[in-house]
């Protein structure tokens, strides 16, 4: 299994697409259909970009974890962020600290969209970062074999996108950029709209737009397209992060 073209695929830093899909293929033997890795914690003296998905856009339940702060009451999360607790856990295993509704929903709301069951494999960076990465599925395999395949593909995978996931900008303005505008930046190079960005950061939308302005201003360019084009031209993987 670790001759699997999941791992030549990853280390060669080949397109997204390509290591999900290899990466899923090798997982669906143990019940996962879904996998995404998830910056819980920035590292310290870093851009601050906590709760961003690593790889790739939100999914309808990613988008919806989001929206309904999740993070604030799931406590698979919250597990993950006390490093004293140890490595990779199921689901199942953090079920019953789930003691009031509320925590409780976010189970609710992961089975309307087919997770019952998911494996999640914290990360922990010498730098303060915090990060998870969650195999899901309606039933996973729970063998013990099965899961150190799983937590090792898990760690590969999260080592992949932490690499490739966030565009570099311009060398002469990362200077020039603070670290709001820079995390603003990145969400705008990821499609998102104004709106979108402040709820993400929980910011206004009156103070994105301010730093849009700004960002426009830096780069010289007049509109958001305009902006976009800019930021997606410097397609180089920042490779400090």
């Amino acid at each position: 299994m670790i001759s699997d073209p999941f791992f030549d695929f990853a280390e060669d830093d080949e397109p997204f697409d390509v290591v999900e899909a290899a990466l899923l293929k090798l997982a669906a033997p143990f019940g996962v259909v879904s996998v995404g890795s998830a910056e819980m914690r920035a590292a310290v003296n870093s851009q601050p970009f906590i709760g961003r998905l690593l790889g790739k856009r939100d999914t309808e339940y990613v988008a919806r974890y989001r929206k309904g702060k999740f993070a604030e009451r799931d406590v698979a999360t919250l597990r993950v962020l006390n490093p004293s607790e140890g490595g990779a856990f199921y689901w199942q295993d953090v079920r019953p600290r789930a003691t009031t509704f509320e925590m409780q929903e976010v189970f609710g709301a992961a089975a309307e969209h087919g997770y019952r069951d998911g494996l999640v494999i914290p990360h922990y960076g010498p730098d303060g970062s915090v990060a998870a990465t969650s195999f899901m599925g309606d039933r996973l395999s729970h063998a013990p074999t099965d899961k150190r395949l799983l937590h090792y593909a898990g760690v590969v995978f999260y080592d992949y996108v932490r690499r490739n996931s966030l565009p570099d900008v311009p060398q002469t303005l990362n200077h020039t950029l603070t670290k709001r505008q820079t995390e603003i930046a990145y969400w705008v190079a990821q499609g998102k709209k104004d709106p979108e960005i402040a709820d993400i950061m929980n910011r206004s939308v009156r103070t994105v737009h301010r730093h849009m302005e700004d960002l426009r201003s830096k780069f010289g360019v007049s509109t958001r397209a305009e902006l976009i084009a800019k930021l997606s031209g410097y397609n180089q993987i920042r490779r400090s992060l």
